[in-house]
């Protein structure tokens, strides 16, 4: 769960939509490469995770993403 550290002001700002991001690392993994993400806060570090599960689509991860 994400939290705010002051309230208020917000959970920080993210580069990428939760969509654009999953495209962005499904096309990386299409071609073989890794990714690295470089995610901060709780909010930054679930949408990297989505984005890579959702690029792995349950097949094993055979890299060190």
């Amino acid at each position: 769960m994400s939290y705010e550290i002051v309230p208020g002001k917000g959970l920080g700002d993210l580069f990428f939509s939760q969509e654009d991001l999953n495209e962005l690392v499904a096309e990386i993994q299409a071609e073989g490469r890794q990714v690295a993400i470089h995610a901060a806060g709780d909010r930054a570090v679930e949408q990297a995770q989505n984005a890579i599960a959702a690029a792995l689509n349950g097949a094993p991860n055979e890299y060190r993403h």
